[in-house]
């Protein structure tokens, strides 16, 4: 069996190496910039290439479906097809290859959606199965024509789907093959059963260990769309005051709006008790990685501030580190009233923990928790075996 995968890999794509348990070959239609599996079974369909003119037309007509993709359908339509058309030699190969299935997935902001509608003359004779993750509130017309195209959509939650039911109310949701509880962002069963776990660390000094796992932090709320729920000084001060020793992975440290690293002012400030540590590489050193992550006792899942509003979405959301966390049996932890589905996870599979005062944490046994280890392979397999 053959799959047409479109839409980026993500990070860490090594999970998809699961898939060629399932399928002979994979052929992935992405974007020039995506970083290729060396696997002779993984068949790489780039858009985009061409020399300058080309590349001038494709960034003018990117420019026009961004601005009618919140404005117009119509037009939008227009656009996408003289794109399509500027760029046939990618489609028609995709015409001429032979696959069983199409796969494409999952956010709204790696235009994975643009692809499959701009691909969708050449694959609308196959089953279609659109997964999917992430969202913002805001009107997306490709979004909207994704789920009306698709014969399969995929939510990691219940919650999750009536979200976009709601979102998108106008669509016949019953023509849908509807899947939920399952995550694309479970991760590969080769790296998760050779996991080596250190001991933890606070066996050797007594003192509970926190983790911050993040892209990038920032040193305060100035950016005006993630700054908040990036700037975690004030929690990391919090846990710091109650005799936690903080841990900061991260692969990039922000200054605030006056050029200060108030991460490195922090760890000045607690030499023994708040570390920069290296970042953690999941994609290419995923084994050490996961060994250094066990050393922790609980890891921050979400950096929400008390009285801060949070967005519908949010409080559906699944982040991407909570996969990290149980894998390496680091206890994510979040505070209670933040988000709604994590809440209840953590409840259903014993799983996580909620706090209403930092200082509960102390008395916690983490081998009386639960970790769920779902695998990229189960996914697959669910999905076409």
């Amino acid at each position: 069996m053959r799959l047409l995968k479109i839409g980026s890999l993500n990070i860490p794509k090594n999970r998809w190496l699961d898939a060629l348990e399932v399928f002979d070959k994979i052929y992935v239609l992405c974007y020039l910039n995506e970083k290729e599996i060396i696997d002779d079974n993984i068949i790489y369909l780039k858009f985009g290439s061409g020399g300058k003119p080309k590349k001038i037309v494709n960034f003018f007509l990117l420019r026009m479906i961004k601005f009618f993709n919140t404005r117009n359908e119509g037009l939008l339509k227009v656009f996408i097809f003289f794109l399509r058309i500027f760029n046939l030699n990618i489609f028609k190969r995709i015409q001429s290859i032979d696959f069983d299935c199409v796969h494409s997935s999952y956010n709204d902001f790696d235009d994975s959606g643009l692809l499959t509608l701009l691909s969708y003359p050449y694959i609308k004779n196959k089953s279609i199965t659109r997964a999917y993750k992430e969202t913002r509130p805001k009107c997306n017309i490709i979004e909207k024509l994704n789920f009306e195209i698709a014969n399969r959509v995929v939510f990691n939650r219940n919650e999750n789907k009536l979200y976009f039911f709601k979102k998108y109310e106008k669509i016949d949701w019953n023509k849908k093959n509807i899947i939920t509880g399952l995550d694309e962002d479970f991760r590969s069963e080769k790296i998760i059963s050779n996991i080596v776990y250190d001991g933890k660390l606070s066996f050797l000094d007594k003192f509970p260990h926190v983790v911050v796992l993040s892209g990038r932090v920032m040193s305060d709320d100035h950016n005006e769309r993630s700054g908040t729920r990036l700037n975690y000084i004030p929690l990391i001060r919090n846990f710091l005051k109650k005799g936690f020793i903080l841990h900061l992975h991260t692969q990039k440290m922000i200054p605030d709006s006056n050029g200060i690293n108030q991460y490195e002012k922090l760890k000045t400030q607690h030499p023994n008790s708040f570390f920069i540590e290296d970042p953690l590489d999941f994609e290419n050193f995923p084994i050490d990685s996961y060994r250094i992550l066990s050393r922790y006792d609980f890891g921050i899942l979400h950096n929400i501030k008390e009285n801060e509003s949070v967005s519908e979405f949010d409080k559906i959301n699944i982040p991407h580190r909570f996969y990290e966390y149980q894998n390496a049996e680091v206890l994510p932890i979040v505070r209670k009233g933040s988000t709604l589905v994590m809440e209840k996870i953590f409840n259903e599979y014993h799983c996580g923990y909620v706090y209403e005062n930092i200082e509960e944490l102390k008395k916690i046994d983490i081998k009386e928790f639960n970790f769920m280890k779902r695998t990229f392979k189960e996914y697959i397999e669910i999905l076409y075996s």
